[in-house]
């Protein structure tokens, strides 16, 4: 169904980690609370002053964290609904928030500092000074010992969870700032991704391993497959190129689209991925030979955000032509074509089950969709 409620543009959506309930958080103040499942508006929080710019679950799905620009994050108590405890510190708009495994939450600021708060009691473990300009990105370790931040300082910097102490900056050589920061399933890895290139870091020692040179515009979508084995970047220069995350090395390049890259997604299993463009087209290349699967085309606008079902057989996009498309990914066919939006699709979710299709547009909507019949959830 269309979740509609929003006034303002939706900014943030993520389901809870069991897929029953669906937040979003909206340049209109709010955020929204929805039954995967049904559709139902289940809450509105109200109480922020200022547009939500991310909201996240903490990982047993109890707690919802939500950052805003003013200036304040809220963890909202979803079992007692109880008033959120109100996270104050920072002195302009929070960008993000980040949970880490155990029990800790990090948040980011245009104010140049990021915060780690107690989840539990709300209270503030430290303050982290050091960027000289907004702070975009945070992002745990997986061991939760260690916080990255990145800046539009063009650095990236190394805090230890457990001092709160700098252990390491990163200077980026580029006039860009760092658009996106990934850690490898191990821990032992981190790129990030501004500019024209990629950056390999190795976290125990914060040694800058490799430069990850070849594309020859900006870098817009990077993921890592998997097993951890594999980084592919997509560019406006029209490629997806591939390199090893263990020795930097450029495993290859994929060829084909004739507009930026700024969509891509690995299957589940990693022997496909998948690869949108401005071209209007998806494509699907075999990660075991190289080579092009099939190219899918029926969008008559920009491919915005891909996503695989978690069972690896379908495949979901999201365009600025307003449509969500299921494709078969065995075959290349289109099953189904999800109208409804009335400005362009710009992100697509599956719960952790698989059975409901999350999309959200610039029309300030979210729309839940049955993934076994296609058809909206609530009509």
């Amino acid at each position: 169904g269309t979740l509609t409620g929003h006034t303002n543009r939706v900014r943030s959506v993520i389901f809870s980690p069991d897929g029953r309930t669906l937040a979003s958080g909206s340049q209109d103040n709010t955020v929204r609370l929805w039954d995967a499942a049904t559709g139902e508006l289940v809450d509105a929080l109200v109480g922020h002053a200022g547009g939500v710019a991310s909201v996240r679950f903490s990982l047993d799905g109890k707690t919802l964290a939500t950052a805003s620009e003013d200036a304040t994050v809220k963890l909202w108590d979803l079992s007692g609904h109880k008033e959120p405890n109100v996270l104050k510190g920072h002195t302009s708009g929070v960008t993000s928030v980040a949970f880490s495994y155990n029990g800790k939450l990090a948040s980011a600021s245009w104010d140049t500092t990021t915060r780690l708060w107690n989840v539990a009691t709300g209270e503030l473990n430290a303050t982290l000074n050091g960027h000289t300009d907004s702070v975009d990105t945070v992002a745990f370790s997986p061991d939760g010992k260690t916080l990255t931040s990145g800046s539009k300082d063009q650095t990236i910097k190394f805090w230890d969870v457990t001092s709160g102490g700098l252990t390491d900056t990163l200077t980026l050589r580029s006039f860009d700032r760092v658009r996106s920061l990934v850690f490898s399933p191990d821990g032992q890895t981190l790129a990030s991704a501004w500019s024209y290139e990629v950056e390999l870091w190795n976290v125990p020692t914060r040694d800058h391993r490799q430069t990850l040179r070849g594309h020859n515009w900006f870098v817009y979508s990077v993921v890592v497959s998997p097993d951890g084995r594999t980084l592919a970047s997509g560019s406006r220069d029209t490629t997806v190129r591939l390199w090893d995350m263990a020795t930097g090395d450029k495993l290859g390049m994929f060829e084909g689209h004739t507009e930026a890259v700024g969509a891509l997604a690995f299957s589940p299993d990693g022997t496909t991925l998948a690869s949108g463009a401005e071209d209007s087209t998806v494509k699907l290349w075999d990660m075991a030979n190289g080579e092009l699967k099939r190219t899918l085309r029926a969008h008559s606008g920009h491919v915005m955000s891909l996503v695989f079902a978690p069972d690896g057989k379908t495949l979901a996009s999201a365009s600025g032509d307003m449509t969500v498309k299921l494709w078969d990914v065995a075959t290349g066919e289109q099953r189904a074509t999800l109208k409804g939006h009335k400005l362009p699709a710009t992100c697509v979710a599956y719960s952790p089950d698989g059975r409901i299709l999350a999309s959200a547009s610039d029309d300030h909507t979210i729309r839940l969709w049955r993934a076994a019949s296609q058809q909206e959830v609530r009509e």
